[in-house]
């Protein structure tokens, strides 16, 4: 923490994600899973951060105001855009409960649902974004369910600071 800061600092900061999708062994599950597994260099999740700090003394040195101001953004990173986030592993196991290799799933505990009644019963559903979208590879003996967005980094998560004298504010 700085005490009896004076002056004004500016400091800004730019960043980027780049991931080799090369891994073959978990590119084959997800083609065995019957979707088409992200291949190449990915370079995503942009991000910047511009943070601003001011202050002076007052009183012959008894006072000081400090005020600093803090903007960071940074865009989504989808699972599926890496090949070992494009499905969820699982274990599969022989009849006597060991592990015997893994297999591409989805997670039981997503956002679908399956209308009874209407034009669409019967079908599974996801929500993607602002829309309902058809959920693929659902598998209802198992639980299984391929999800059609996942984010490693939540592009929602943007925030603003502004303080005087210590107080925070996100938004």
């Amino acid at each position: 923490m700085k005490r009896n800061f004076e002056g004004f600092q500016v400091d800004g900061q730019l960043g980027e994600n780049w991931h080799d999708n090369g891994n073959t062994f978990v590119q084959s599950l997800v083609r065995q899973f019957g979707a088409t597994p992200p291949t190449g260099t990915a370079k995503d999740g942009r991000n910047r951060t511009f943070d601003m700090l001011m202050g002076t003394n007052f009183a012959d040195g008894k006072g000081n105001v400090t005020a600093y101001l803090s903007y960071r953004h940074a865009d989504p990173v989808e699972s599926s855009q890496r090949d070992f986030g494009a499905c969820q592993m699982s274990p599969t196991n022989d009849p006597a409960g060991n592990v015997t290799g893994i297999t591409c799933g989805g997670s039981a505990n997503s956002n679908w649902f399956q209308p009874t009644a209407g034009p669409n019963a019967g079908n599974a559903y996801s929500v993607f974004g602002h829309s309902f979208v058809p959920t693929v590879g659902r598998d209802d003996s198992a639980g299984e369910l391929q999800l059609p967005a996942l984010h490693l980094h939540d592009p929602r998560r943007r925030s603003l600071q502004r303080g005087l004298d210590g107080a925070r504010a996100d938004h």
